[in-house]
């Protein structure tokens, strides 16, 4: 299996060098907390009328795909939301559609008033990022998570589900970016399930918690059928082989989930996740996880509907057990349309391709 990376950041001053998290570590100094309840981002002051959006790095390019995701976490941790914006099909040099993530930082002032823009691509910065060169079609920025983890670091997770790995392509990979920590991750990882292959595209989707993270592999091969997909979770806890340590491996053949796992369901296609107090507990230990499978067929008596779609609840603890009645009950919540909602069919409605 391959190793992964680890990186420390040194310098916090150098943004167009430093990833995300990069250099917040304990060691670094942050800027003061605000002196009140209220928000050093409350009341802003008016912005020039008119002026133009020139915080934003590089120049905007017909197909670049710039806000086909967005992520709001406080990177800088000045009080300030901070907007992760994915650009999947940026071009890089004569690269095409290697991707690339703009950090944009907020401030009193508005968005990109205050500290400069990150740009993060392939083949520069620290760690993992600088490691792995952009290559044709790794859609770098396709799917997006971040937040703060129970223990108040700020966290940015990358999907770039194009990336060709060991001979497979569109295996996919995501990248995770934690205080001084660049790591990738993919389906060779070690304690990862699944196996690494051919259109798997690892990262489609990701989610996160203060507790958790999840990746979808829609494109996932089971029981020799294409398209099944999985659903990885993993805490923000690095393990001994330096990433963010692995805990389950979700499929619809999971005990306790509804319906089976069967060809191009694309179990893992879209994922949302929130943090969850268990009754009694004294804080959110526990995340909540929802997973759609927007190919899922459904049947109504002996009428199928292909690509109706469905999204399955789960329920993930502390230690990283999968629970499936998120809801209550003894198996999972399962959401899909209703059988002629509105007078519509069923057929194509590819329910649960993304949830939020």
């Amino acid at each position: 299996m391959e190793p992964e990376r680890r990186a420390r950041v040194s310098a916090c001053d150098t943004p167009s060098q430093s990833p995300p998290g990069a250099g917040c570590g304990p060691d670094t100094p942050r800027p003061p907390a605000p002196s009140s309840s209220a928000s050093r981002c409350s009341r802003p002051r008016q912005a020039p009328s008119g002026r133009p959006v020139d915080f934003v790095p590089d120049k905007a390019e017909a197909g670049d795909g710039f806000g086909s995701q967005l992520a709001v976490f406080d990177h800088d941790q000045d009080g300030c939301s901070d907007l992760a914006v994915g650009v999947p099909f940026e071009d890089v040099g004569m690269v095409a559609d290697a991707g690339a993530v703009t950090v944009l930082y907020g401030s009193r002032n508005g968005l990109g008033q205050g500290r400069a823009a990150v740009h993060l691509q392939q083949g520069s910065g620290t760690g993992a990022l600088k490691d792995r060169p952009s290559t044709v079609g790794d859609l770098m920025g396709a799917a997006l998570a971040a937040g703060t983890t129970a223990d108040d670091q700020p966290y940015l997770v990358i999907g770039a589900p194009g990336k060709n790995l060991k001979g497979h392509v569109n295996a996919g990979l995501i990248y995770y970016l934690r205080g001084d920590t660049s790591v990738s991750v993919h389906e060779d990882s070690p304690g990862v399930q699944g196996v690494i292959g051919d259109n798997h595209r690892f990262g489609s989707a990701v989610a996160g918690s203060p507790n958790h993270i999840a990746v979808g592999t829609p494109g996932e091969v089971l029981n020799n059928s294409a398209d099944v997909g999985m659903v990885q979770i993993m805490k923000h806890q690095l393990s001994t082989d330096g990433v963010p340590a692995p805990v389950a491996g979700v499929t619809q053949d999971t005990d306790g989930i509804s319906d089976a796992a069967e060809g191009g369901d694309q179990f893992g296609a879209s994922l949302a996740m929130v943090p969850y107090r268990p009754s009694g507990a004294v804080a959110a230990t526990d995340s909540i996880l929802a997973v759609g499978s927007p190919g899922e067929t459904l049947w109504v008596g002996t009428t199928s509907f292909p690509e109706a779609g469905m999204v399955h609840t789960l329920r993930v603890t502390a230690s990283g057990t999968v629970r499936t009645n998120a809801m209550g009950g003894t198996g999972d919540t399962v959401l899909t349309h209703q059988p002629g909602l509105n007078g519509l069919p069923l057929t194509g409605k590819a329910f649960g391709m993304a949830i939020r």
